[in-house]
């Protein structure tokens, strides 16, 4: 249920605070006076499940583009096939994607490390296949 509020928070540009943050509820409201944003999730009888139970849905403030929950690890797996097809992407490029496609501004740095953990995650799965390869041909 973090995960799903956070790529809300993203998407749609809002700055929320945690009010109540647990394995067993999720509450979370807009962090300026006055706005009347309010979700309530809590766990199902199967503790797998989360159901919303109260969400007010109006947002009365502005869209926020430098959002604090924009994390490398969050956008970096979003752009991943992008690096995988082209590793000498620029990191402008990307940066021009998320801001077009997800409504996010990230500050260079933020988006050097995130092409720098998709071409990490990308070497792993080669490393790894190639042990796999390796492997066949000694047995």
């Amino acid at each position: 249920m973090r995960d799903i509020f956070k790529e809300y928070v993203i998407q749609e540009g809002v700055v929320l605070d945690r009010v109540k943050n647990d394995h067993v509820r999720q509450t979370y409201k807009c962090t300026l006076d006055g706005c009347p944003w309010r979700a309530h999730a809590s766990c199902m009888i199967d503790r797998l499940t989360f159901m919303i139970k109260t969400l007010m849905d109006e947002y009365k403030c502005h869209m926020v583009y430098n959002n604090k929950e924009a994390k490398v690890k969050r956008f970096a797996s979003k752009f991943e096939n992008l690096v995988k097809n082209n590793p000498q992407v620029d990191v402008n490029v990307i940066g021009d994607l998320l801001r077009e496609n997800n409504n996010v501004s990230v500050d260079i740095q933020r988006l050097y490390r995130a092409k720098r953990r998709a071409l990490h995650a990308l070497a792993k799965v080669h490393a790894k296949c190639f042990l796999i390869t390796n492997k066949k041909r000694h047995e």
